[in-house]
C-alpha cells in the first residue's frame, strides 16, 4: 500500500473518537464501522472504529486491518503501535489520524513517532502511550535519546601522528589504476583499529604496505552506466579521507565522542563508533 490515504478523520481526544464513532452507521447486516464516514470511504473495510475497553478504561480504537493503531482512552491517553508493520500505510493511517499532533515515519526498518518536539523510535509491535491535552500531545515517560557528539580539538591531536600517512596515500591513488585492484563492496582491514592507527605512524611496519592496499581498493568507485560506453573507475579521495578518519573514531571513541541527551533522535551515526552496551554498564 503506498501513497496517501484519504476520507480519514483527523481525532485528537477520545471524546471526539467518540463522538465519530456513533456518527457513523454499521454496515448493513454487519457491526463494522467503517472510520472513513464518506460514501467512497465506507467502501474501504479495511479502516475501522470500535468501542471497547484497555482493562476496565472504556476506549475508542482506530483499526487498519487487524492492528489497533490509534487507540483514544477515556483518561486522556492516546496509545499507538505499528502493529509489527512499519510501512508507509500505517503511517500515513496514523499521521491522517493525529493530525497535527502526531506525526509518523520509518527510518531504519522502526516506526518514529514525533510529538511536539520529541522523536520516539517504536520497535516491532512496542506501544507508544501518549497524553492528550486538546491539541497539544506529549509522551508518557519517554526513553531518553542519546547522541554522541565529536570533540573536534581531540580529534586533530589524534590525526597529526597520520597526517604523512594519508598523504602518501592520497598520493598513491593518483598513480594507481583501479583496474588493477578488485573493489570491496565492505571495508575489511587487517587487525584492530588500534593497531591499523600504530601501522599508519611506521611505514617500517611489515602490515604497513598490506593496510595501503586494502584502504585504496576499499576506496574504489565503480559509477553507474547505462547506455554508452562504461565509465573509467577512480579512487575516491573522500573514501580515503573517511577510511582514515573511521580508524581513529573506532581505535579512541571513549576521548573522541562525548554523549548528550537530546530530544530528537540522532543523525550523524556516531553511536556506530561506541560500544553503547559497554559504557552503559
Amino acid at each position: 500500500m503506498f501513497g496517501q490515504i484519504t476520507d480519514l478523520p483527523a481525532l485528537a481526544s477520545y471524546s471526539e473518537a467518540l463522538a465519530h464513532h456513533d456518527n457513523i452507521t454499521p454496515l448493513r447486516g454487519t457491526p463494522l464501522r467503517p472510520i472513513c464516514n464518506t460514501v467512497n470511504g465506507r467502501r474501504k473495510k479495511q479502516y475501522s472504529i470500535e468501542r471497547g475497553y484497555v482493562g476496565k478504561i472504556p476506549a475508542v480504537f482506530c483499526r487498519m486491518y487487524k492492528t489497533d493503531v490509534v487507540t483514544f482512552l477515556e483518561n486522556g491517553e492516546v496509545v499507538v503501535r505499528n502493529g509489527g508493520w512499519a510501512s508507509v500505510g500505517t503511517h500515513d493511517f496514523a499521521c491522517a489520524i493525529c493530525w497535527r499532533r502526531a506525526s509518523f515515519c520509518a527510518k531504519d526498518g522502526r516506526t518514529v513517532v514525533r510529538v511536539g518536539n520529541r522523536e520516539v523510535a517504536l520497535d516491532s509491535d512496542e506501544p507508544l502511550r501518549l497524553r492528550s491535552h486538546g491539541v497539544c500531545w506529549e509522551v508518557i515517560d519517554p526513553k531518553p535519546n542519546y547522541a554522541y557528539y565529536l570533540r573536534r580539538d581531540v580529534m586533530a591531536k589524534k590525526r597529526k601522528p597520520i597526517k604523512a600517512f594519508q598523504k602518501e596515500i592520497l598520493a598513491l591513488a593518483k598513480l594507481i589504476d583501479p583496474r588493477q585492484y578488485e573493489p570491496f563492496d565492505t571495508i575489511s582491514r587487517p587487525g584492530t583499529p588500534e593497531m591499523r592507527y600504530l601501522i599508519m605512524q611506521d611505514p617500517t611496519h611489515s602490515g604497513y604496505a598490506d593496510l595501503v592496499d586494502v584502504i585504496l581498493s576499499t576506496s574504489i568507485v565503480e559509477p553507474k552506466w547505462g547506455y554508452g560506453e562504461r565509465p573509467l573507475s577512480f579512487v575516491s579521495h573522500k573514501r580515503i579521507k573517511d577510511s582514515i578518519s573511521d580508524t581513529i573514531k573506532y581505535a579512541f571513541a571513549a576521548e573522541l565522542f562525548e554523549r548528550r541527551e537530546v530530544t530528537l533522535l540522532p543523525t550523524n551515526d556516531n553511536e556506530r563508533f561506541v560500544d553503547v552496551e559497554e559504557e552503559e554498564l
